[in-house]
């Protein structure tokens, strides 16, 4: 069945790009057409493995592109760019679920922060390939966005953790005990990132293969490992601390080190994100969204419910787009450019793939003997229902719009591209980080 689902969607999502979408969009028809049909089918925890081991891949990418200088440089307006829209819209799509699907306030507010969180994939890639084009960089525009979506999936994905943990919680645990792990979770996750980062930037991993190994078994221990004594959402903090952490050590190491060893510490960063970037588009990528579409069986989740998700979807969107804009005020920019932002501030598709199942595993976990699970597994589908569709409107419409607008809206600076790019002290690592996803979503635009 694994096997299976890999050639599906590895297939579909070729196919996709020929047609002009992303390939995560043939990825994830490739799962929903394997759930509808007597393909075999993939045990639950194998499905919560891969969910788990993709959501490693994407945060450990994330992490190696966290730099505190750039966001320190983009002021007041990255973290507004950060914090508001996502916030935002996680309140507008938490109170729309309470009175359109009747859930929950805490299970609604954990959707709310699923749907929150933007693709780096998307934007990133976009970015930087508008960047290297010489477009917004007098200004600072692709600069900004980058800098703000480093940060943004651990905003969306912390407060995930949190409401899914009031959301669905074991019965034997105390609400005390449920407050106070809240706080812990958050450090463990923070410590055990910071203390991995600081063993894989010691001076003892000479070799490339040693160091991208590394990170990636760090990620995988730091997420099982914390699932197995009880802390669950502290993992996938870690697995952001820790590449962030190794990523800026390495960035200082670089800086102070003498002339024939600086080149080494500069390259770190540029081979990690390459070789992470293989393992997601080759491995990690079509095995997560066609997992997710797996998860999307029409047998179960009736037709009827497609509207309703389609409209907490656009309602969220109606919310986080003006917030956007107004987020950028105070940069100089035109009102075009402010347009831009918003709007490219929109495309949802990684973590929406990887958390999407998440509350459906949880519930099914802790809540099966419970007078409410019936309820609960309704509300969790509809989740999954929502996180699917808000992949396939605004992945696809958000590559598009940022390879289309981006070379209208935004101001072509050829001459200040190539200070500007000498002026970022991580450009390498992000051409690594999304220099495949460039490629693909530029023929995804340009079939």
């Amino acid at each position: 069945g694994l096997i299976v689902l890999w050639l599906s969607s590895t297939v579909g999502g070729y196919a996709s790009t020929v047609v002009g979408l992303p390939p995560l969009v043939g990825q994830l028809l490739a799962g929903i057409i394997l759930a509808n049909t007597s393909a075999p089918s993939i045990p639950e925890d194998w499905r919560q493995r891969i969910r788990s081991s993709g959501l490693v891949v994407i945060l450990l990418r994330s992490g190696l592109d966290v730099n505190v200088d750039k966001i320190r440089n983009a002021g007041k307006v990255a973290l507004r760019l950060i914090f508001l829209p996502a916030l935002l819209e996680a309140l507008t799509t938490a109170l729309a679920s309470v009175l359109i699907l009747d859930m929950s306030p805490a299970i609604a507010l954990a959707q709310g922060f699923i749907l929150a969180a933007v693709s780096p994939a998307v934007v990133v890639g976009g970015m930087i390939d508008l960047r290297r084009r010489g477009y917004g960089v007098g200004k600072g525009i692709p600069s900004l966005v980058i800098a703000a979506a480093s940060l943004d999936d651990i905003v969306a994905i912390s407060a995930f953790s949190m409401c899914i943990g009031l959301a669905v919680r074991d019965n034997d645990k105390s609400l005390v005990w449920l407050v106070m792990n809240m706080p812990i979770t958050l450090c463990l996750g923070v410590g055990v990132g910071i203390a991995g980062g600081l063993f894989l930037s010691l001076n003892v991993w000479h070799k490339r293969w040693q160091r991208s190994t590394l990170l990636l078994l760090l990620g995988l221990i730091a997420m099982f490992g914390t699932k197995k004594i009880g802390f669950g959402g502290s993992g996938a903090l870690a697995s952001i601390c820790l590449a962030a952490t190794a990523s800026s050590l390495w960035r200082k190491k670089r800086k102070t080190a003498n002339a024939d060893n600086a080149g080494n510490f500069n390259a770190r960063c540029s081979h990690s994100a390459k070789d992470l970037a293989f393992v997601w588009n080759v491995l990690s990528e079509p095995l997560l969204f066609g997992c997710v579409g797996t998860t999307l069986n029409l047998r179960v989740i009736p037709a009827s419910s497609v509207p309703y998700s389609v409209a907490i979807v656009v309602i969220g969107l109606a919310a986080r787009i003006p917030m956007a804009y107004l987020a950028t005020h105070g940069r100089s920019m035109t009102k075009h450019e402010r347009g831009f932002v918003a709007l490219s501030w929109c495309p949802k598709a990684t973590v929406q793939a990887a958390l999407a199942s998440l509350p459906l595993a949880m519930v099914n976990e802790l809540m099966a003997e419970r007078d409410e699970y019936e309820k609960y597994v309704q509300w969790s589908r509809q989740i999954i229902s929502v996180a699917i569709i808000s992949i396939l409107v605004t992945a696809p419409l958000g590559s598009i719009f940022i390879d289309h607008y981006g070379t209208k809206w935004l101001s072509c600076d050829v001459q200040s591209s190539a200070s500007a790019e000498q002026g970022e002290t991580n450009t390498v690592a992000l051409q690594g980080i999304v220099g495949d996803d460039t490629r693909r979503n530029s023929q995804a635009s340009n079939p």
